[in-house]
Protein backbone atom coordinates (compact mmCIF):
# COMPACT_ATOMS: atom_id res chain seq x y z
CA UNK A 1 0.00 0.00 0.00
CA UNK A 2 2.82 2.38 0.88
CA UNK A 3 4.62 1.56 -2.35
CA UNK A 4 1.47 2.27 -4.40
CA UNK A 5 0.96 5.60 -2.64
CA UNK A 6 4.59 6.55 -3.23
CA UNK A 7 4.35 5.83 -6.96
CA UNK A 8 1.12 7.82 -7.18
CA UNK A 9 2.73 10.75 -5.40
CA UNK A 10 5.77 10.74 -7.70
CA UNK A 11 3.54 10.68 -10.80
CA UNK A 12 1.42 13.54 -9.49
CA UNK A 13 4.53 15.54 -8.64
CA UNK A 14 5.94 14.99 -12.11
CA UNK A 15 2.71 16.18 -13.73
CA UNK A 16 2.70 19.29 -11.60
CA UNK A 17 6.30 20.24 -12.30
CA UNK A 18 5.63 22.27 -15.47
CA UNK A 19 3.17 24.47 -13.60
CA UNK A 20 5.62 24.90 -10.70
CA UNK A 21 8.37 25.87 -13.10
CA UNK A 22 6.07 28.32 -14.83
CA UNK A 23 5.22 29.96 -11.55
CA UNK A 24 8.90 30.26 -10.63
CA UNK A 25 9.63 32.20 -13.80
CA UNK A 26 9.51 35.94 -13.41
CA UNK A 27 6.99 38.06 -15.27
CA UNK A 28 9.62 39.55 -17.58
CA UNK A 29 10.99 36.12 -18.45
CA UNK A 30 7.51 34.83 -19.30
CA UNK A 31 6.83 37.82 -21.53
CA UNK A 32 10.16 37.26 -23.32
CA UNK A 33 9.32 33.58 -23.85
CA UNK A 34 5.93 34.47 -25.31
CA UNK A 35 7.54 36.92 -27.76
CA UNK A 36 9.88 34.17 -28.92
CA UNK A 37 6.84 31.90 -29.32
CA UNK A 38 5.28 34.48 -31.67
CA UNK A 39 8.24 34.09 -34.02
CA UNK A 40 7.96 30.30 -33.85
CA UNK A 41 4.26 30.47 -34.71
CA UNK A 42 4.92 32.44 -37.89
CA UNK A 43 7.68 30.04 -38.93
CA UNK A 44 5.53 26.98 -38.20
CA UNK A 45 2.64 28.23 -40.32
CA UNK A 46 4.98 29.15 -43.20
CA UNK A 47 6.45 25.64 -43.18
CA UNK A 48 2.98 24.09 -43.11
CA UNK A 49 1.97 26.27 -46.07
CA UNK A 50 5.07 25.17 -48.01
CA UNK A 51 4.14 21.52 -47.43
CA UNK A 52 0.58 22.08 -48.63
CA UNK A 53 1.75 23.94 -51.75
CA UNK A 54 4.22 21.13 -52.53
CA UNK A 55 1.45 18.54 -52.16
CA UNK A 56 -0.78 20.56 -54.49
CA UNK A 57 2.04 20.80 -57.06
CA UNK A 58 2.54 17.03 -56.88
CA UNK A 59 -1.16 16.46 -57.59
CA UNK A 60 -0.94 18.88 -60.51
CA UNK A 61 2.07 17.04 -61.97
CA UNK A 62 0.37 13.66 -61.61
CA UNK A 63 -2.69 14.97 -63.49
CA UNK A 64 -5.10 14.58 -60.57
CA UNK A 65 -6.14 18.25 -60.70
CA UNK A 66 -6.09 21.02 -63.30
CA UNK A 67 -3.93 24.15 -63.16
CA UNK A 68 -6.99 26.27 -62.29
CA UNK A 69 -7.87 23.94 -59.38
CA UNK A 70 -4.27 24.04 -58.17
CA UNK A 71 -4.27 27.85 -58.16
CA UNK A 72 -7.53 27.93 -56.19
CA UNK A 73 -6.22 25.41 -53.65
CA UNK A 74 -3.00 27.39 -53.15
CA UNK A 75 -4.99 30.60 -52.59
CA UNK A 76 -7.24 28.83 -50.08
CA UNK A 77 -4.22 27.40 -48.23
CA UNK A 78 -2.51 30.81 -48.06
CA UNK A 79 -5.66 32.43 -46.62
CA UNK A 80 -6.05 29.63 -44.07
CA UNK A 81 -2.50 29.90 -42.74
CA UNK A 82 -2.65 33.69 -42.68
CA UNK A 83 -5.75 33.44 -40.46
CA UNK A 84 -4.00 30.81 -38.32
CA UNK A 85 -1.11 33.22 -37.73
CA UNK A 86 -3.47 36.08 -36.84
CA UNK A 87 -5.51 33.96 -34.43
CA UNK A 88 -2.54 32.31 -32.72
CA UNK A 89 -0.70 35.64 -32.35
CA UNK A 90 -3.84 37.21 -30.86
CA UNK A 91 -3.80 34.53 -28.13
CA UNK A 92 -0.15 35.31 -27.33
CA UNK A 93 -0.83 39.06 -27.29
CA UNK A 94 -3.67 38.52 -24.79
CA UNK A 95 -1.39 36.44 -22.57
CA UNK A 96 1.27 39.16 -22.67
CA UNK A 97 -1.39 41.75 -21.75
CA UNK A 98 -2.44 39.65 -18.76
CA UNK A 99 1.16 39.42 -17.54
CA UNK A 100 1.69 43.17 -17.96
CA UNK A 101 -1.35 43.75 -15.74
CA UNK A 102 0.18 41.53 -13.07
CA UNK A 103 -1.90 38.40 -13.72
CA UNK A 104 -0.21 34.96 -13.60
CA UNK A 105 -0.56 32.53 -16.48
CA UNK A 106 -1.67 28.99 -15.76
CA UNK A 107 -0.96 27.68 -19.30
CA UNK A 108 2.65 27.48 -20.26
CA UNK A 109 2.74 24.64 -22.75
CA UNK A 110 -0.23 25.77 -24.87
CA UNK A 111 1.54 24.83 -28.14
CA UNK A 112 2.45 21.26 -27.09
CA UNK A 113 -0.38 19.79 -29.22
CA UNK A 114 0.80 21.76 -32.27
CA UNK A 115 4.33 20.39 -31.79
CA UNK A 116 3.05 16.81 -31.47
CA UNK A 117 1.00 17.21 -34.68
CA UNK A 118 4.09 18.44 -36.48
CA UNK A 119 6.13 15.45 -35.24
CA UNK A 120 3.36 13.03 -36.24
CA UNK A 121 3.16 14.61 -39.72
CA UNK A 122 6.83 13.73 -40.23
CA UNK A 123 6.27 10.07 -39.36
CA UNK A 124 7.03 8.18 -42.58
CA UNK A 125 4.30 5.55 -42.37
CA UNK A 126 1.62 8.20 -42.25
CA UNK A 127 2.82 9.56 -45.60
CA UNK A 128 1.56 6.45 -47.38
CA UNK A 129 -2.02 7.25 -46.35
CA UNK A 130 -1.43 10.99 -46.10
CA UNK A 131 -4.63 12.88 -45.39
CA UNK A 132 -4.87 15.98 -47.49
CA UNK A 133 -7.43 18.39 -46.06
CA UNK A 134 -7.87 19.93 -49.53
CA UNK A 135 -8.48 16.54 -51.20
CA UNK A 136 -11.42 17.19 -53.54
CA UNK A 137 -10.89 14.62 -56.31
CA UNK A 138 -13.99 12.63 -57.20
CA UNK A 139 -13.92 9.04 -56.00
CA UNK A 140 -15.20 7.89 -59.42
CA UNK A 141 -13.38 8.83 -62.63
CA UNK A 142 -14.45 7.51 -66.03
CA UNK A 143 -12.04 7.15 -68.93
CA UNK A 144 -11.59 5.87 -72.50
CA UNK A 145 -9.41 2.76 -72.62
CA UNK A 146 -6.96 2.20 -75.50
CA UNK A 147 -4.35 -0.57 -75.65
CA UNK A 148 -2.27 -2.13 -78.41
CA UNK A 149 0.88 -4.17 -78.87
CA UNK A 150 2.22 -7.59 -79.80
CA UNK A 151 0.28 -10.82 -79.50
CA UNK A 152 1.43 -14.43 -79.56
CA UNK A 153 0.45 -17.82 -78.21
CA UNK A 154 2.02 -20.52 -76.06
CA UNK A 155 1.32 -24.10 -77.07
CA UNK A 156 1.12 -26.79 -74.41
CA UNK A 157 4.44 -28.62 -74.18
CA UNK A 158 6.22 -25.86 -76.05
CA UNK A 159 7.89 -22.57 -75.11
CA UNK A 160 7.24 -19.08 -76.40
CA UNK A 161 10.67 -19.14 -78.02
CA UNK A 162 9.49 -22.02 -80.27
CA UNK A 163 6.18 -20.40 -81.13
CA UNK A 164 4.48 -21.25 -84.43
CA UNK A 165 3.48 -17.60 -84.80
CA UNK A 166 5.33 -14.48 -85.89
CA UNK A 167 6.36 -12.25 -83.01
CA UNK A 168 6.11 -8.84 -84.68
CA UNK A 169 3.40 -9.75 -87.18
CA UNK A 170 0.92 -10.88 -84.52
CA UNK A 171 -0.73 -7.97 -82.72
CA UNK A 172 -3.65 -7.00 -80.49
CA UNK A 173 -5.84 -3.93 -80.08
CA UNK A 174 -8.25 -3.06 -77.26
CA UNK A 175 -10.78 -0.24 -76.86
CA UNK A 176 -13.45 0.36 -74.25
CA UNK A 177 -14.79 2.48 -71.45
CA UNK A 178 -13.64 2.23 -67.85
CA UNK A 179 -13.98 3.71 -64.40
CA UNK A 180 -11.66 4.13 -61.43
CA UNK A 181 -13.03 4.11 -57.90
CA UNK A 182 -10.83 5.43 -55.08
CA UNK A 183 -11.13 2.94 -52.20
CA UNK A 184 -9.92 5.26 -49.41
CA UNK A 185 -11.64 8.59 -48.89
CA UNK A 186 -8.53 10.77 -48.72
CA UNK A 187 -5.83 8.68 -50.39
CA UNK A 188 -4.94 7.49 -53.90
CA UNK A 189 -3.04 4.51 -52.51
CA UNK A 190 -5.62 1.98 -53.78
CA UNK A 191 -8.20 2.17 -56.57
CA UNK A 192 -10.59 -0.32 -58.15
CA UNK A 193 -10.14 -0.08 -61.92
CA UNK A 194 -12.74 -1.81 -64.12
CA UNK A 195 -13.85 -1.49 -67.74
CA UNK A 196 -15.88 -3.00 -70.57
CA UNK A 197 -13.82 -3.42 -73.74
CA UNK A 198 -13.36 -5.08 -77.12
CA UNK A 199 -10.15 -7.08 -77.60
CA UNK A 200 -9.08 -7.93 -81.13
CA UNK A 201 -6.22 -10.43 -81.24
CA UNK A 202 -4.29 -11.54 -84.34
CA UNK A 203 -2.04 -14.54 -84.85
CA UNK A 204 0.11 -14.91 -87.97
CA UNK A 205 1.34 -18.50 -88.38
CA UNK A 206 4.84 -19.15 -89.71
CA UNK A 207 5.98 -21.40 -92.58
CA UNK A 208 2.85 -21.12 -94.77
CA UNK A 209 0.60 -22.66 -92.12
CA UNK A 210 -3.06 -21.93 -91.48
CA UNK A 211 -5.84 -23.15 -89.18
CA UNK A 212 -8.06 -25.99 -90.34
CA UNK A 213 -11.23 -27.37 -88.72
CA UNK A 214 -11.30 -31.16 -88.47
CA UNK A 215 -14.70 -32.07 -87.07
CA UNK A 216 -14.64 -30.76 -83.47
CA UNK A 217 -10.95 -29.83 -83.38
CA UNK A 218 -8.86 -27.08 -84.96
CA UNK A 219 -5.17 -27.45 -85.84
CA UNK A 220 -2.39 -25.86 -87.87
CA UNK A 221 -1.64 -27.40 -91.26
CA UNK A 222 0.73 -26.63 -94.11
CA UNK A 223 -0.92 -24.87 -97.07
CA UNK A 224 -0.49 -26.47 -100.50
CA UNK A 225 1.30 -23.42 -101.88
CA UNK A 226 3.21 -20.38 -100.66
CA UNK A 227 1.09 -18.02 -98.60
CA UNK A 228 1.53 -14.27 -98.99
CA UNK A 229 -0.58 -13.82 -95.90
CA UNK A 230 -2.01 -16.02 -93.18
CA UNK A 231 -3.75 -14.29 -90.30
CA UNK A 232 -6.23 -15.56 -87.74
CA UNK A 233 -8.28 -12.94 -85.84
CA UNK A 234 -10.40 -13.60 -82.77
CA UNK A 235 -12.39 -10.91 -80.96
CA UNK A 236 -13.52 -10.80 -77.34
CA UNK A 237 -15.96 -8.70 -75.37
CA UNK A 238 -14.45 -8.64 -71.88
CA UNK A 239 -14.59 -6.93 -68.52
CA UNK A 240 -11.07 -6.30 -67.16
CA UNK A 241 -10.84 -5.62 -63.41
CA UNK A 242 -7.66 -4.46 -61.64
CA UNK A 243 -6.61 -3.31 -58.20
CA UNK A 244 -4.44 -0.26 -58.82
CA UNK A 245 -1.77 0.53 -56.23
CA UNK A 246 0.11 3.79 -55.89
CA UNK A 247 2.99 2.58 -53.70
CA UNK A 248 5.03 5.78 -53.62
CA UNK A 249 4.19 9.24 -52.33
CA UNK A 250 6.36 12.22 -53.21
CA UNK A 251 6.39 13.12 -49.51
CA UNK A 252 9.25 10.61 -49.27
CA UNK A 253 11.29 12.58 -51.80
CA UNK A 254 9.63 15.87 -52.77
CA UNK A 255 12.27 16.70 -55.40
CA UNK A 256 11.51 13.60 -57.51
CA UNK A 257 7.96 14.10 -58.73
CA UNK A 258 8.05 11.07 -61.06
CA UNK A 259 7.62 8.79 -58.02
CA UNK A 260 4.10 10.19 -57.67
CA UNK A 261 3.24 8.85 -61.15
CA UNK A 262 4.18 5.21 -60.50
CA UNK A 263 1.11 2.94 -60.42
CA UNK A 264 0.76 -0.83 -60.46
CA UNK A 265 -2.38 -2.64 -61.60
CA UNK A 266 -2.98 -6.34 -60.88
CA UNK A 267 -6.07 -8.29 -61.89
CA UNK A 268 -7.67 -10.14 -64.76
CA UNK A 269 -10.49 -10.25 -67.27
CA UNK A 270 -13.44 -12.42 -68.26
CA UNK A 271 -15.81 -12.30 -71.20
CA UNK A 272 -17.01 -13.91 -74.41
CA UNK A 273 -15.71 -14.69 -77.88
CA UNK A 274 -17.85 -12.68 -80.31
CA UNK A 275 -16.21 -13.49 -83.64
CA UNK A 276 -13.40 -15.18 -85.57
CA UNK A 277 -11.99 -14.74 -89.05
CA UNK A 278 -9.06 -16.16 -91.01
CA UNK A 279 -7.50 -14.29 -93.94
CA UNK A 280 -5.42 -16.01 -96.58
CA UNK A 281 -3.61 -14.50 -99.57
CA UNK A 282 -1.82 -16.58 -102.19
CA UNK A 283 -1.13 -16.93 -105.92
CA UNK A 284 -2.73 -19.71 -107.98
CA UNK A 285 -2.39 -20.09 -111.74
CA UNK A 286 -1.22 -16.49 -111.99
CA UNK A 287 -4.23 -15.15 -110.07
CA UNK A 288 -3.97 -13.40 -106.70
CA UNK A 289 -6.55 -14.91 -104.40
CA UNK A 290 -7.86 -13.50 -101.12
CA UNK A 291 -9.94 -15.67 -98.80
CA UNK A 292 -11.90 -14.69 -95.70
CA UNK A 293 -13.16 -17.58 -93.59
CA UNK A 294 -15.71 -16.80 -90.89
CA UNK A 295 -16.66 -19.72 -88.66
CA UNK A 296 -16.39 -20.49 -84.97
CA UNK A 297 -13.17 -22.53 -85.56
CA UNK A 298 -14.09 -24.45 -82.38
CA UNK A 299 -12.94 -21.54 -80.23
CA UNK A 300 -14.03 -21.36 -76.59
CA UNK A 301 -17.07 -19.15 -76.08
CA UNK A 302 -16.16 -18.11 -72.54
CA UNK A 303 -12.71 -16.56 -72.06
CA UNK A 304 -10.78 -15.44 -68.98
CA UNK A 305 -7.23 -14.60 -68.02
CA UNK A 306 -4.77 -12.56 -65.99
CA UNK A 307 -3.56 -9.05 -66.73
CA UNK A 308 -1.54 -6.24 -65.21
CA UNK A 309 0.09 -2.92 -65.94
CA UNK A 310 2.88 -0.70 -64.69
CA UNK A 311 2.69 3.07 -65.10
CA UNK A 312 5.63 5.46 -64.93
CA UNK A 313 3.97 8.34 -66.77
CA UNK A 314 1.00 8.79 -69.08
CA UNK A 315 1.37 5.38 -70.75
CA UNK A 316 1.35 1.96 -69.12
CA UNK A 317 3.29 -1.21 -69.88
CA UNK A 318 0.49 -3.74 -70.29
CA UNK A 319 0.54 -7.56 -70.25
CA UNK A 320 -2.29 -10.09 -70.45
CA UNK A 321 -2.39 -13.88 -70.55
CA UNK A 322 -5.36 -16.10 -71.41
CA UNK A 323 -5.95 -18.87 -68.89
CA UNK A 324 -8.68 -20.28 -71.14
CA UNK A 325 -7.42 -22.22 -74.21
CA UNK A 326 -8.08 -20.65 -77.59
CA UNK A 327 -9.62 -23.81 -79.07
CA UNK A 328 -11.83 -26.57 -77.64
CA UNK A 329 -10.72 -30.19 -77.68
CA UNK A 330 -7.22 -29.34 -78.94
CA UNK A 331 -4.56 -32.02 -78.51
CA UNK A 332 -2.09 -29.31 -77.52
CA UNK A 333 -3.87 -26.36 -75.91
CA UNK A 334 -2.97 -22.89 -77.15
CA UNK A 335 -3.17 -19.82 -74.89
CA UNK A 336 -2.69 -16.23 -75.99
CA UNK A 337 -0.19 -13.86 -74.41
CA UNK A 338 0.08 -10.13 -75.19
CA UNK A 339 2.48 -7.31 -74.37
CA UNK A 340 1.95 -3.66 -75.24
CA UNK A 341 0.93 -0.21 -74.10
CA UNK A 342 -2.24 0.87 -72.34
CA UNK A 343 -3.72 4.38 -72.22
CA UNK A 344 -6.49 5.75 -70.03
CA UNK A 345 -7.82 8.97 -71.55
CA UNK A 346 -9.86 11.05 -69.09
Amino acid sequence: MKTTFLIFALVALTLCMPNLNAQELGKEQQIENLKLTKEKIANEERELLKKEVKAINNRLLSGEITEEEATALKKEAAQKHALNIDNRLAIIDNQIALLERGEMLHIKYYSFEDRMDSIFDDFKFRKIFHRDKNFKESRNNGYLLLAFGFNNAIEEGNSLGNSHFKFFGSRFFEIGFGNKYRVFKNSNFLKLNYALSFQTNNLKPKDDQFFVENDNTTELQKFDTDLDKSKFRYTYLVMPVHLEFKPFNTSFNPDKHYFDRVKIGLGGFAGFNIGNMQKLKYDRNGDKIKEKQKTDFNTNDFVYGLSGYLTAGDSMLYVKYDLSPLFKNAQNEIRSISLGLRYELF
